[in-house]
């Protein structure tokens, strides 16, 4: 009598938590054989129903993958595959840092720069008011003096989470003492009252506004005499200019008067009107 003696089913499992951050290998998985020493092949997965991407080499890239093993036959065991395991390789964190440089009004602006971009993500840059809103952060590049914030935005890549950095800087007011201060033409002493003129002023070509970018004062401005009109920066201008000008003695309009007298009378003094100066 003849006879076959079947091999029994093989049967292996896995088991084992996989998940990682890029950057970290994938850990082995722990093979459990059940009776059979058959050899067993570890092999990965890129779907659930592992279709697709068979490997034996672990993944490195961020992502979403499947392990099984396969276990070979064996004596009395026959083949076997294992229980499906699920694991993710998550992106890492960046840690971006910004920085900026300030400059002076009407300079060419100074370009952000972003260290801490491991994953080389794009990055896109937006500026507001230094403690304004976020909501205010805008694309276009400050240029009025003042302080300001930079923001730099880090898109996420395949392996790296995106990420932000912000840096603080401003722009300087530009030293008003290099415009250009029309000349004044010589002023007429005013009887004793201050003379104010008020010449344009211009840097580079551009005429500045008064009680934005500077304001005047004057000294020596009453008497004949060198008079100096004060030019002192405001808003996007810093520090003083000057430019002197003259006043000149006003002409006297004078008139002089006498009455007369009979001979041999007493004489009648005469008198001067429009003596302004009380000259002798």
């Amino acid at each position: 009598v003849y006879f076959n003696i079947v091999a029994m089913p093989g049967q292996v499992t896995i088991s084992g938590d996989l998940n990682v951050t890029y950057g970290t290998e994938v850990p082995d998985v722990t093979i459990n054989q059940h009776g059979s020493t058959g050899t067993t092949t570890v092999y990965y997965y890129t779907n659930e129903g592992c279709t697709t991407g068979k490997t034996t080499t672990k993944p490195t890239t961020a992502g979403g993958y499947w392990v099984k093993a396969e276990m070979a036959a064996e004596g009395n065991y026959g083949a076997a595959e294992s229980n499906v395991i699920g694991f993710t390789i998550s992106r890492a964190d960046i840690t971006p840092v910004v920085s900026i440089t300030g400059w002076t009004y009407k300079d060419s602006a100074n370009a952000p720069s972003v260290s801490g971009n491991t994953g080389n993500g794009s990055v896109t840059y937006a500026y507001k008011v230094k403690d304004a809103n976020d909501d205010t952060y805008t694309s276009t590049v400050p240029t009025e003096a003042g302080d300001y914030t930079v923001k730099a935005t880090v898109a996420q890549t395949t392996n790296y989470n995106g990420g932000s950095a912000t840096a603080d800087f401003k722009i300087n007011p530009k030293d008003i003492s290099g415009v250009t201060i029309a000349n004044i033409t010589a002023q007429t002493y005013n009887n004793g009252t201050a003379i104010t003129p008020t010449p344009a002023v211009q840097d580079g070509g551009i005429t500045l506004n008064a009680g934005t970018d500077f304001t005047y004062s004057y000294e020596n401005n009453t008497d004949a005499g060198t008079a100096t009109v004060k030019i002192t920066g405001k808003g996007n201008y810093t520090g003083t200019a000057n430019k002197t000008f003259q006043i000149i003695r006003a002409d006297l309009a004078i008139t002089v008067s006498i009455t007369g007298w009979v001979v041999g009378g007493t004489p009648n003094a005469p008198s001067v009107s429009g003596n302004l100066g009380n000259g002798a």
